[in-house]
């Protein structure tokens, strides 16, 4: 049986032209809130990664109805740096939902700087390469953005 799932984005995912880069489509959307983790860059990395913290929040975005076949081509995107977890998520509205989210694994929590990340500072200064450079990857390789190191 095949159903859709939701999935929290906190990163570049976050940008529609990542997600249809990758995914094949930017699903519907709404902002949320991962309440219980914390978000920083990784070391050499444009792009960032979350882990559990308690008292922490990590704004995002939720993308809504995604399909099986959907997540199997973002799970290739992340790679082995991210594993896939079920988390709930706050709307705006103040209800809440079960998502996806990709949790930095163990064994590459070292790679977390602990430094903030922000979107407007990625979208401004790396964007258009990182994204034209997913494109690539998804075109010719089936996924694997996260081995660029900008």
């Amino acid at each position: 049986m095949s159903y859709a799932r939701h999935l929290f984005a906190y990163g570049t995912l976050q940008l529609d032209a990542v997600m249809r880069a990758v995914a094949g489509r930017a699903p519907g959307r709404r902002p949320a809130e991962l309440r219980g983790f914390a978000r920083s860059g990784l070391h050499g990395l444009v792009y960032p990664g979350v882990v559990r913290q308690r008292g922490a929040s990590t704004p995002g975005t939720v993308f809504l109805h995604l399909s099986g076949a959907e997540l199997v081509r973002l799970d290739r995107f992340e790679g082995p740096l991210y594993r896939r977890e079920s988390a709930v998520v706050s709307l705006s509205n103040g209800t809440t939902l079960r998502a996806e989210v990709y949790v930095v694994g163990p064994a590459h929590r070292a790679r977390l700087s602990m430094q903030p990340w922000d979107l407007g500072a990625f979208t401004s200064e790396c964007s258009l390469g990182y994204v034209s450079a997913c494109r690539s990857r998804a075109t010719l390789r089936g996924g694997f953005c996260t081995d660029f190191p900008w």
